[in-house]
């Protein structure tokens, strides 16, 4: 016979005398999630709405009238409280009191799949905190180490996979942009580094693929030019036309990418051998006397190759021989300008500097000599022409004090000296005459010797007059 549906008053009757247990219990019963026990809504039981409570008093009353010690405290509820806890720290994002907490658990009940699970994730929580931090200081690399980390641990939180998506598409477009970057400026390789790099990350990128594909396309048509200039290069090199070889090699240098060593090789060989050639050009040049051409020519030399032999040593002696062309050059304006002084201190220190032309400035020397004692006759001979007796035969004495003959300035010097006598002594006789004609006559004289001795000619002009 099946017993009647319980009336209502009969279920509270019931009820009212168990032991209330706790609702965690009722939860596990109804396969409700441990933490909804304190707080179960209402559920329908025999055609009745029960509170959260009385559903519990309802089911369990019987039970807990035949076994009422154990009611009063149900095994494990300790544990449960505990597991509850470490959910709820979770839950808060305490991820590593969950943990240290989950440890305790396992330490005090032994190690059980529920537990392990419990402890399983709040570790995988402790490595996403970690990743979560390092991303937001932009170390996404490590970051998607720890997220890997986890995901070793727990292959199936929602959560880690999901930020595993994230940093992957954030370091894959990173790494596009630097390809990007590097390949506007130039950088192939790094340009090349980047756009692999994005793909490895994420090989679905939208861009990544084209343009490391554009730009290998680029790369083999700068590799052809590279060739093309470099077989230049080797063809004039074979010809001995050094400048148009080393154009072309520099050519091919601008087109390669990457390993550019052979290239190099054959520049160094052309500039080694140009160097050769500067060299050589800049001793014919020293050996013409052309001294700065020679210094220009070695310093060309020696930027083409600083290691070449003799070329240091060379470059300072024409560098000293340049120098020393420049105080001659500079002596030739001072002679010209009548300043001969000048011009001797200029090439007394030519003289001292140089190993090479040590003769040429001796020569020149001596044409500051004839210079300076052809300009001292010439202003003598002008004041002898211009009757200025008495400087001009000081300027002939300062002629012969410096050289002992020059042209016919001592017998010139004697002329005038004789006349400056002569006109003396005639003026004196003059003076003493005691006739008109006697002192006209002198006077003629002494015109005819030195037109403009004194007064000589005021006289003539006066004794005219009286007649």
């Amino acid at each position: 016979m099946m017993p009647s549906e319980p009336r209502p008053a009969d279920l509270r009757q019931a009820t009212d005398v168990a032991l209330p247990l706790h609702p965690r219990l009722v939860a596990e019963r109804l396969g409700r999630p441990s933490r909804a026990g304190s707080q179960l809504a209402g559920v329908q039981l025999a055609g009745f709405q029960l509170s959260g409570f009385q559903l519990v008093r309802a089911l369990f009353a019987g039970a807990c009238v035949a076994a009422l010690p154990a009611c009063q405290a149900p095994a494990g509820e300790a544990r449960r409280d505990a597991i509850d806890e470490v959910q709820e720290l979770s839950m808060h994002q305490r991820y590593e009191e969950a943990l240290q907490r989950a440890d305790e658990l396992v330490q005090a009940n032994g190690e059980d799949p529920e537990l392990a699970a419990l402890r399983n994730d709040a570790a995988t929580g402790v490595i996403l905190e970690r990743a979560r931090r390092l991303s937001f200081e932009n170390e996404d690399e490590l970051a998607l180490v720890q997220v890997e980390a986890a995901l070793e641990r727990n292959p199936e939180s929602e959560q880690a996979i999901a930020w595993r998506e994230r940093l992957v598409e954030k370091l894959s477009e990173r790494w596009f942009q630097r390809g990007r970057e590097a390949h506007a400026k130039g950088e192939y390789e790094a340009a090349d580094i980047g756009y692999r790099k994005s793909l490895e990350y994420l090989p679905t990128h939208p861009l990544a693929s084209t343009e490391l594909e554009n730009l290998r396309t680029y790369l083999g048509w700068r590799q052809l030019q590279s060739d093309e200039y470099y077989n230049d290069g080797v063809r004039a090199f074979a010809g001995a036309r050094l400048s148009e070889a080393r154009s072309g090699f520099e050519s091919s240098r601008k087109y390669e990418d990457g390993e550019v060593a052979r290239t190099e090789r054959r520049i160094k060989e052309v500039q080694r051998e140009a160097a050769l050639s500067s060299k050589h050009i800049a001793e014919v040049q020293a050996e013409a006397g052309y001294w700065l051409s020679a210094k220009r020519s070695m310093d060309e030399a020696l930027a083409l190759n600083p290691a070449l032999e003799g070329g240091a040593e060379l470059r300072d002696v024409y560098d000293r021989e340049a120098h020393v062309s420049d105080l001659r050059r500079e002596a030739e304006v001072a002679r010209l300008r009548g300043k001969h002084d000048r011009a001797r201190e200029l090439l007394a220190d030519a003289a001292t500097a140089t190993k090479f032309q040590a003769e040429a400035v001796t020569s020149e020397l001596a044409l500051v000599d004839e210079s300076e004692a052809e300009a001292m006759y010439q202003g003598a001979l002008d004041l002898e022409y211009d009757f200025r007796f008495v400087e001009a035969v000081a300027k002939y004495r300062e002629l012969l004090s410096k050289r002992d003959f020059y042209l016919d300035a001592r017998a010139r010097l004697g002329t005038l000296e004789d006349a400056i006598q002569q006109a003396a002594a005639l003026y004196e006789q003059a003076a003493k005459a005691k006739t008109d004609a006697e002192k006209t006559n002198l006077y003629r004289q002494i015109e005819l010797v030195w037109p403009e001795y004194r007064d000589v000619r005021a006289r003539l002009d006066a004794l005219g007059a009286a007649r």
